[in-house]
């Protein structure tokens, strides 16, 4: 049997690369584009390291690797999140059919604006992302599950309570502020 010091760089990589591909792909919760992205990632470290490596076990210097560049996606995905700042536009179809917005004379455009951040900013990044796909992009929820590569039950599912969620917190808000 060979061992990895045996091989080049062009042979471990494609010896190598559909299995740290399916290894990202279960740790990025299935998003193929994503596992691409840290795959070769991952790759080009290899080759940039290649020189400096110990040659004796490289495959399981590929899964830390991997299991580095991972963590490191997650780490900018949630800095990514966190930057994204919500503002209201008129783009937020679902709030257009309650008491807030329809009575949105009792509040300046300001208020409304701030009360409505305030809800976004209550959900979480998941609910968030499905609100802006669903409400400000109006893709249909087949769409949504497609490009989420997600069952359409458990999306449906994901989007009736997050329309709880929503219908709960203006209802705070209306009785709040009396409406």
């Amino acid at each position: 049997m060979y061992k990895d010091e045996d091989f080049s760089i062009e042979e471990i990589i494609v010896k190598n690369s559909a299995a740290i591909f399916r290894y990202c792909l279960t740790r990025l919760n299935n998003n193929h584009h994503d596992a691409e992205e840290v795959t070769s990632n991952v790759m080009f470290t290899l080759f940039l390291k290649w020189d400096k490596l110990k040659k004796d076990n490289i495959t399981a210097w590929l899964y830390r690797a991997a299991d580095i560049h991972v963590r490191n996606f997650h780490k900018k995905m949630k800095r990514e999140l966190k930057r994204a700042s919500y503002s209201f536009d008129e783009d937020d179809k679902f709030f257009e059919n309650y008491p807030v917005y329809d009575n949105y004379s009792l509040l300046s455009e300001k208020d409304l604006h701030r009360l409505i951040s305030d809800i976004y900013d209550k959900l979480t990044a998941e609910e968030r992302n499905l609100y802006d796909l669903r409400y400000r992009q109006r893709l249909t929820l087949k769409e949504i599950a497609r490009k989420l590569n997600l069952p359409y039950s458990t999306l449906y599912d994901k989007n009736r309570v997050l329309k709880s969620k929503l219908e709960t917190y203006i209802k705070e808000i209306a009785d709040k502020i009396e409406i």
